[in-house]
């Protein structure tokens, strides 16, 4: 955890934001640029809860509160909604794959049963995210990406240049990309 962004002891205590309304409230006070709906808030809340967390603000400044870390306290660090819509959706993403393996290797079909619907709602609520990390700043930054991507290819073959060529730098710059920032 990055030591700086902590609220340790502070005399403000983050507001928390437990329920969908509380964050639907929180996401219209303070026009984040964010609109989620009911169903969105829910999920957000739902896997950060899942993983031991929650939200929290100071004047409208949004906080990542840490429900494991110390015993009978919550610490806090200073966590924008890009994070935690980015952070949800790898942790969705974790889970999907867990559940994934899992389903490949059960005892009965009551067993497979149950493993499918779990994974049949890790995969709806991977929709919902990500129509939500599309709204991210990394959302935008990959969008972006693919947008210059789809503009180099079109100058290449335009210019009558080698293809392979211009796919090999294509390449090269997701991967840097990837290596850089966040990614889906």
């Amino acid at each position: 955890m990055d030591k700086e962004n902590v609220l340790e002891v502070k005399p403000t205590e983050p507001t928390r934001i437990g329920t969908v309304e509380e964050l639907l409230k929180y996401q219209k006070d303070f026009d984040t640029g964010f609109h989620f709906t009911d169903k969105e808030a829910g999920v957000i809340l739902d896997i950060l809860e899942g993983h031991g967390y929650e939200l929290g603000h100071v004047n409208g400044e949004l906080f990542r509160g840490d429900l494991e870390e110390l015993p009978n306290r919550t610490v806090w660090e200073e966590y924008p909604m890009d994070d935690v819509i980015d952070m949800a959706c790898e942790w969705n993403y974790e889970l999907i794959l867990d559940i994934d393996a899992e389903r490949q290797n059960v005892r009965d079909f009551i067993d497979f049963g149950n493993k499918q619907n779990q994974y049949n709602s890790l995969k709806a609520e991977e929709q919902i995210l990500d129509s939500l990390f599309e709204q991210t700043k990394y959302g935008r930054q990959v969008e972006n990406l693919a947008v210059d991507i789809a503009k180099d290819i079109i100058a290449a073959v335009e210019a009558d240049k080698n293809v392979d060529a211009v796919a090999h730098g294509v390449a090269e710059s997701i991967k840097q990309y990837s290596a850089g920032g966040k990614s889906r």
